[in-house]
């Protein structure tokens, strides 16, 4: 992933987070010159079958953000493959869940 960011022109980081190799990389977002890129972590883990990536912005994406939650939901993700056609497209996408749900 991050050989195909470079080669797009862009540029990325490899670190090492509490759920094991990250990238943190610069993204181009809509804003006035000098505020029109933002910072975004990727967390990924691969399994038999899956890719599991999570895309984190904003403070928890930051390089020295202390910030837990983006850990604590990619760690306590389960990831339950059925045998089902699930369609052209293979995102799930995932959303923090609501308080008291």
């Amino acid at each position: 992933m991050a050989r195909t960011m470079r080669g797009w022109g862009g540029s990325a980081e490899e670190r090492v987070g509490p759920a094991g190799t990250e990238l943190q990389a610069p993204v181009r977002i809509q804003g006035p010159p000098g505020k029109d890129r933002r910072t975004t972590r990727v967390l990924g883990h691969d399994g038999p079958g899956w890719i599991l990536r999570g895309f984190v912005a904003g403070v928890g994406a930051e390089p020295d953000s202390t910030e837990e939650w983006p850990y604590d939901t990619f760690q306590g993700t389960v990831v339950r493959m059925s045998a089902e056609d699930h369609g052209t497209d293979p995102l799930i996408r995932l959303r923090r869940p609501e308080s008291g749900v």
